[in-house]
């Protein structure tokens, strides 16, 4: 596989993540930085080393300078900006510095995948949290409600019952209540005559 071959693959599994990535996630590999100023910078960077451009001011970095230049941009245009520049990028992936570029962009993609994952992961515990709260306010309530009912009524019972339980997003609450049965009084019996 080519050096342009191994950046173009990479490339594509990072536009295939940015699919599904929150443009505001943070990543921990690049402090400071979020899924957006990542890929602000593999495109600004790709830009960098066509045009050789790699001056940087002092005290600042040069990927930090890309960022900056880009902050504003979204997803997509810093997506538009990193296929064009890619387009003119087959001299610098096959000089000396093309494996710098590939270093680059599979390290990114790595920080990127790790971005995501501590999100995802992030978003299942904060679900299971909510619906361990919502499940022990649903069971106060719904004894709360039962014992409402039994007191207004006289007894019976009344139960709440979640239409979907397994997604607690969309679920719906049915009530099933019953009011205790009346007793009817004994039937009247007819008197006996006397004999």
């Amino acid at each position: 596989m080519t050096t342009s071959e191994t950046y173009d693959a990479s490339k594509e599994r990072i536009v295939e993540l940015l699919r599904t990535a929150e443009p505001s996630t943070p990543v921990a590999a690049c402090p400071g930085w979020t899924v957006r100023d990542l890929t602000a910078h593999l495109a600004g960077g790709l830009a960098d080393f066509v045009a050789s451009r790699f001056a940087v001011d002092e005290g600042d970095g040069f990927g930090e300078r890309t960022v900056r230049e880009r902050r504003g941009q979204t997803v997509d245009e810093a997506l538009a900006e990193w296929d064009k520049n890619r387009a003119s990028a087959d001299e610098a992936l096959a000089g000396p510095m093309g494996g710098v570029l590939v270093a680059e962009i599979m390290s990114h993609e790595q920080d990127l995948r790790q971005a995501i994952a501590k999100t995802r992961e992030l978003i299942a515990e904060l679900n299971r949290m909510i619906a361990d709260q919502f499940a022990t306010t649903f069971q106060a309530l719904e004894a709360a409600f039962d014992a409402r009912f039994r007191h207004l009524f006289g007894g019976g019972y009344a139960h709440l019952v979640m239409t979907d339980p397994d997604d607690l997003s969309s679920t719906g609450i049915e009530i099933v209540a019953r009011r205790r049965a009346r007793r009817e009084p004994p039937a009247a019996t007819p008197a006996t005559p006397a004999a």
